[in-house]
């Protein structure tokens, strides 16, 4: 401190922008992983695939989430695992749920307005539908 003085300050903006890229990151990777498991599976709701996307997105968001502050407060002690849980599910299941409202909201009004009969000369089991 003598030497460099006081640090700088911080935006008061700064823990909102590094909450979202936080959760940014649990959504895309879950986006990532749980998308081709549920197409590769070939899971089906109400002759859809868009409704197990939906759950298998958010169900893989909260456990990449989990993961994440599981690893990041694992190595301090048991106590501090639960409280890092605790904190996990208080503050950032909300984030996560709020993102993947706003994402997969976007993902239901691609597909069911702007994509859902654009390409009619294509089968229905091409990766475009």
């Amino acid at each position: 401190m003598d030497r460099h003085g006081n640090p700088p300050r911080r935006s008061r903006h700064a823990p909102s922008i590094i909450q979202t890229y936080h959760c940014g990151t649990h959504c895309t990777l879950g986006v990532i992983i749980a998308t081709p498991i549920t197409y590769g599976v070939g899971l089906e709701i109400f002759g859809s695939t868009l409704w197990p996307e939906v759950v298998g997105d958010y169900v893989g968001a909260v456990a990449l989430g989990v993961a994440f502050r599981y690893s990041a407060e694992a190595h301090a002690g048991g106590r501090r695992t639960l409280a890092a849980m605790r904190k996990f599910f208080r503050s950032d299941l909300l984030t996560v749920s709020v993102f993947e409202l706003g994402l997969l909201g976007w993902l239901a009004l691609m597909h069911f307005l702007a994509f859902h009969n654009a390409f009619p000369c294509l089968p229905r089991d091409s990766a475009a539908q």
